[in-house]
């Protein structure tokens, strides 16, 4: 009888140390070589209606990135505020671009974000702005 009572402790023990290791594991980005600072988030951004769609322009400071990912999400047309967003990728551009067009409806709203990223891929903080039909806002 104490067999079986020890055999079911250590059945409970493993399935605990395997549920522990296997949510537990931190990732969160790709990692960063040591001595790196990861770029801020882009300054001055600014989204303007253009012909065919919105034209995109950032300035950025201090250490500059590997380059930018451009991302746009839909606003739903309900009026849902508390909605989440889904981002698509737009864009992968180098490090010196400072302006994108994104040829589109423009008398939708979206929500644009530029994210600068590091050699290794892992993104800094994103800079984020929201249009409507030209006109320019936070979110």
């Amino acid at each position: 009888m104490w067999y079986f009572k020890k055999k079911g402790v250590e059945i409970i023990i493993l399935c605990l140390f395997v549920f522990f290791t296997s949510v537990s594991c931190g990732l969160k980005a790709p990692p960063m070589p040591p001595g790196t600072t990861m770029p801020g988030a882009p300054v001055s951004f600014e989204v303007r209606q253009g012909a065919g769609g919105f034209a995109l322009s950032w300035e950025v400071e201090g250490t500059g990135p590997a380059g930018f990912r451009i991302y746009r999400a839909v606003v739903r047309e309900d009026g849902c505020r508390d909605c989440p967003l889904s981002y698509t990728l737009l864009a992968v551009l180098g490090p010196e671009a400072r302006r994108y067009m994104d040829r589109t409806d423009s008398s939708r709203i979206f929500v644009y974000e530029i994210r600068p990223f590091m050699g290794g891929g892992a993104e800094g903080p994103p800079a984020r702005l929201q249009t409507h039909a030209g006109e320019e806002g936070r979110p």
